[in-house]
């Protein structure tokens, strides 16, 4: 008889309490090497949880989850997230998963057997070295299913709990239909009425691409046409391609833009809140539609339909790093040219880049020729290679050794637009008790005590104005600039440092550079310096060259 191939083992250790009285770690671990060598095996691997409780699903544990796909627990969870989530984990370097006792995978039975019926249906095994549960064996798999039959008592206890929550869903709202907003999926109600949202945190994890999003803006400075590429390099789905996948359909394969980053990032959706088209009567008695968030019963507090995928913190701080990086008709496009937004004409107007089909012949041009016998009479373009050279090597030269300073942007605090919503409130309640809606006053005074009381509070409150402040950020330009890789990553710099480039019919007489004052009592930083090169002036804030100035001594 053939001797069996030897197994890849992987060894669980767990750990609710690292205390005298608890079995140690390494008790556990030379059980789990004996049960190993005995039989054969090899262990590829241990997964090593101290400090958490058994409660806690393996596949959520910090260092187990490593090992298994994210989805084993989400029994809606389609082929194509499944595969996702295998390919993202480490489940294919195992064939055994061996721990001390069963309670070592997990208190929770139904925990167990959702990872014992994951096991079966991929080729893998449990194993313990103490209790007897070895489902490699016969007998093991016989007292196995003894327990699965307690379990499933255990998981119709849990529906009994979901069910009694009805009332709570009707409160947060259901779900109408349709793709579920990017960061969430819909799963059917479990009183089989309608559905409901919850965050997508399995799978196609689009909750958690909404968290990946957001850390690149705040963490790292990221623009969102950045985290637009970042989404197209990484393959991250759209949200109707992310719904064709949860229903085993093959994606379109839609790309991202900036502005599809932005419209999910501005959205109140991503903090579980949704939103509705109403219609309102303006001062001059028009109607209108707008668009605004649904409200509590309390007409005053949004309504929370679905678990928020960020704090309200860090979505007031995105909301600032957004306006920062918001410049009208400048937006870092990928593809744009160098000077977008950079260079204008003598007469005003902006240049574009013209392209041509041989490169080195794109030129830039005054826009006014894009419209028929507009031209303003700058009727020469100039070669766009060579004016992205000269203005990057001035640029450098001038105040490349100058340290970078950012204008952040610092929300104040404003209650206006929670006050003119009790206002409305308020209105609207005065109105019905007029029209007889109200059985006795007390009725009355319920609902308009909490929106009066509210209101004393925010107009007690201080009201500061939105202001910007600047930041030095400890880097030169010619650091920065290093660090960019493209004309896009390039051009929001120039734009961001306030680089203006005036191309001029004429050639520009040949003199020291000169500085442009500001108005009479406008700020400082307002000056500029103007230096000539041929029909090109270049321009840069003043400051800026102060600062050289000063870091060369």
């Amino acid at each position: 008889m053939s001797t069996p191939a030897p197994k890849r083992v992987l060894g669980i250790l767990r750990l609710s309490r690292d205390g005298e009285n608890s079995t140690s770690i390494e008790r556990q671990r030379e059980d789990i090497e004996r049960w190993a060598e005995y039989r054969g095996h090899r262990i590829v691997g241990w997964v090593e949880d101290v400090n958490v409780s058994g409660s806690m699903a393996p596949w959520d544990r910090p260092s187990f989850s490593a090992w298994l796909p994210d989805t084993i627990g989400n029994l809606r969870a389609s082929k194509a997230e499944q595969e996702l989530a295998w390919n993202r984990s480490r489940a294919g370097e195992w064939d055994i998963m061996c721990a001390w006792k069963l309670d070592r995978f997990s208190r929770q039975v139904h925990h167990v057997t959702a990872l014992e019926r994951w096991c079966r249906d991929n080729g893998r095994m449990l194993a313990t070295t103490d209790d007897g549960f070895d489902l490699t064996t016969e007998s093991g798999r016989l007292l196995f299913n003894i327990l699965a039959a307690f379990a499933e008592g255990e998981l119709e206890r849990i529906r009994a709990r979901q069910r009694s929550s009805r009332r709570h869903l009707a409160k947060v709202g259901r779900y109408a239909g349709s793709t579920p907003p990017y960061g969430y999926r819909a799963e059917p109600a479990e009183d089989g009425e309608g559905f409901v949202l919850v965050p997508d945190e399995t799978g196609v994890a689009t909750a958690k691409i909404v968290r990946g999003m957001v850390r690149m803006i705040l963490k790292e400075g990221k623009t969102a046409n950045a985290v637009a590429e970042w989404l197209n390099k990484e393959g991250h789905p759209k949200a109707k391609d992310a719904q064709l996948m949860r229903k085993d359909k093959a994606p379109k394969g839609a790309t991202w833009a900036g502005k599809d980053v932005s419209a999910i990032l501005r959205s109140e959706v991503i903090l579980g809140r949704s939103y509705h088209e109403v219609t309102r009567t303006n001062d001059e008695g028009e109607t209108v539609k707008r668009t605004e968030l649904v409200l509590a019963e309390d007409g005053v507090t949004p309504l929370q339909r679905a678990a928020a995928l960020i704090s309200e913190e860090d979505f007031t701080a995105l909301q600032s790093k957004l306006d920062e990086k918001a410049v009208k008709r400048q937006a870092n496009r990928l593809g744009r040219a160098l000077l977008l937004g950079v260079v204008e004409c003598e007469c005003g107007r902006p240049w574009y880049r013209n392209p041509r089909t041989n490169p080195n012949h794109t030129a830039y041009r005054c826009s006014s020729y894009n419209k028929a016998g507009m031209g303003c009479g700058n009727s020469k373009s100039i070669n766009a290679n060579k004016l992205d050279a000269l203005v990057t090597s001035r640029f450098l030269t001038a105040v490349g050794n100058a340290e970078i300073v950012r204008r952040v942007f610092v929300p104040g605090e404003n209650h206006d637009k929670e006050l003119t919503t009790i206002e409305r409130r308020l209105t609207s309640l005065r109105k019905d008790r007029a029209a007889g809606l109200y059985d006795d006053d007390d009725e009355y005074a319920a609902d308009v005590k909490p929106l009066l009381e509210r209101r004393k509070e925010l107009r007690s409150k201080p009201s500061t104005p939105d202001r910007w402040e600047e930041v030095p950020t400890g880097q030169t330009y010619a650091e920065k600039w290093a660090t960019l890789t493209t004309d896009a990553e390039r051009n929001a710099e120039l734009i961001t440092a306030r680089v203006k480039v005036i191309v001029h019919r004429e050639e520009l007489p040949t003199v020291l550079p000169l500085v442009d004052l500001p108005e009479a009592n406008a700020d400082e930083t307002e000056a500029t310096m103007r230096a000539h090169f041929g029909r090109v002036a270049i321009v840069t804030p003043a400051n800026m060259h102060r600062k050289v100035r000063a870091a060369n001594g």
